[in-house]
């Protein structure tokens, strides 16, 4: 049998979380929520240790609908692929940039649920996913 090491404050995130093929920094990391398993992708910052993942969003809206509409409904907020990501909690998750209007700084409009591709052409790095375990 192998031996497993835990993450320290010292030890580099790409240690411990496998690094996203999308790039931008982004990791890609399982956590727990309603009963539910889901695979998140975003931009980890730090993995205090405590074990409390520290993220933010480092996906383009345009990226992040065309994964969540090739791969589901294409809707930021329901569904087998959601836009939200953990940050500092491992048991709750935070709504990624969600705004009653499409700006440069949201990642889809809470009034439709539709992603802001719209606005800077969908460029922005406003975005997280997570999937759901099937």
């Amino acid at each position: 049998m192998g031996n497993f090491s835990t993450a320290s404050g010292a030890t580099p995130i790409s240690a411990v979380l496998p690094v996203a093929k999308i790039g931008n920094g982004n990791y890609v990391y399982v956590y727990s929520i309603n009963s539910y398993n889901w695979y998140g992708v975003s931009a980890v910052n730090a993995i205090p240790l405590d074990d409390i993942i520290s993220a933010n969003t480092a996906i383009t809206v345009l990226q992040a609908y065309n994964i969540d509409n090739k791969m589901d409904d294409g809707i930021a907020t329901t569904g087998n692929v959601v836009a939200v990501w953990v940050n500092n909690s491992q048991t709750s998750t935070s709504t990624v940039n969600a705004q009653a209007t499409d700006s440069a700084t949201s990642c889809y409009n809470t009034s439709s649920n539709t992603y802001s591709i719209g606005i800077n052409g969908g460029n922005a790095l406003n975005c997280a996913l997570s999937f759901k375990f099937q």
